[in-house]
């Protein structure tokens, strides 16, 4: 298979017009043989029929080379990760085909991987009828790069930008909204409420860290919880402290349960892990059946809810950046910056009156 870059368009001959002799539409296969295509135009006995009827057969077939150009351009790509395979995190090359399934579905199912039609995937399918964020957007802008570099087809994203997007797009419970969800989840979902409790306390991420625990991670002696290296995001193994208020409710949830039992596990099956996108889901149709704006409050919400009410219980930056895992104090001061928890309460109360 090659890609024609150079071969001639497909063409309609139609012998002048000349209904007596037989019409065809002349292109070049896949291999760069030139092929003739005459059925069904001899069916049509007049010439606007007949003409008409050739215009579909041409587009037809634009179509069609279209299409195996297609499938061959995906399967140089996926060629291309699968022998790499082995120079990938095994998360990363996860990702990677994730991404490109939803790419090759989409771009399969149309005529052509061309700029406008990559605009509409998008701007009107991923961001519109997927709902991804702006943050999608980028990640699936820099890995369309990425592909389209691997055949040469690069220059269709010549200056196409990437979307302004919020660094902590999930924002954090007030006080009054933390106590109503928590109430309804402990009500309608009690595992649930306890995955966004480890998350809030314990500041537990909800990608890997939480489904990752087992019951033996949980060191009620030590009022910590051990978090493997394969599931934190630093690729270290760490301990989050477990806070004294937590500690007993923590306690119960695990007592009388075997040590190599998944904390969260799936349904009949206690040694698989819950599936990732599980407590999101059904986080998500709890917000919503109370009114929440799911593009602000998501599952992560409880994470940085817990970096709100440690800071606001005088947790120093110290502190928060340890439990929080994050590299630097520089960190941890721009990321509840960001939450717009670390404000200038300080700087309000000791301002003076101009006049007195």
């Amino acid at each position: 298979m090659i890609i024609k870059k150079n071969l001639p368009e497909p063409k309609i001959h139609n012998r002048k017009g000349d209904l007596s002799k037989r019409w065809f539409v002349e292109y070049y296969d896949d291999k760069g043989k030139k092929r003739r295509r005459y059925k069904p135009l001899s069916n049509y006995h007049t010439l606007e029929s007949r003409t008409k009827a050739a215009e579909r057969l041409l587009l037809s077939i634009k179509k069609e080379e279209q299409r195996n150009i297609n499938f061959y351009i995906f399967k140089k790509i996926e060629q291309h990760f699968q022998e790499r395979e082995h120079t990938f995190a095994k998360k990363t090359y996860q990702t990677y085909t994730s991404k490109l399934h939803i790419i090759k579905d989409y771009f399969l199912g149309i005529n052509f991987i061309d700029r406008a039609n990559v605009l509409q995937f998008l701007d009107n399918y991923l961001l519109i009828k997927l709902k991804r964020s702006n943050t999608t957007y980028n990640h699936y802008l820099i890995f369309l790069k990425m592909i389209l570099r691997i055949v040469d087809q690069e220059v269709i994203l010549d200056n196409i930008k990437k979307k302004k997007a919020s660094p902590i797009p999930a924002t954090f419970f007030t006080t009054t909204q933390m106590n109503f969800l928590m109430r309804k989840i402990e009500e309608e979902n009690p595992t649930l409420a306890m995955f966004a409790k480890i998350m809030c306390y314990c500041a537990l991420r909800n990608g890997r860290e939480v489904p990752s625990l087992r019951v033996g991670d949980i060191l009620i002696d030590e009022a910590s919880i051990k978090v493997e290296n394969q599931a934190s995001k630093n690729g270290k193994r760490r301990f989050a402290a477990i806070p004294d208020v937590f500690l007993e409710e923590l306690e119960a949830y695990i007592v009388g349960r075997p040590p190599n039992e998944y904390l969260f596990h799936a349904e009949g099956d206690k040694m698989t892990p819950i599936g990732k996108n599980q407590m999101p889901y059904n986080h998500q149709k709890i917000l919503k059946k109370y009114g929440f704006d799911t593009t602000k409050y998501k599952l992560y919400s409880w994470r940085h809810t817990g970096a709100y009410l440690a800071y606001r219980a005088g947790a120093s930056i110290k502190e928060i950046q340890i439990q929080f895992d994050h590299h630097c104090i520089s960190q941890t001061d721009q990321y509840l910056r960001q939450l717009g928890i670390k404000d200038l309460n300080n700087y309000k109360d000791i301002f003076p009156k101009i006049t007195k």
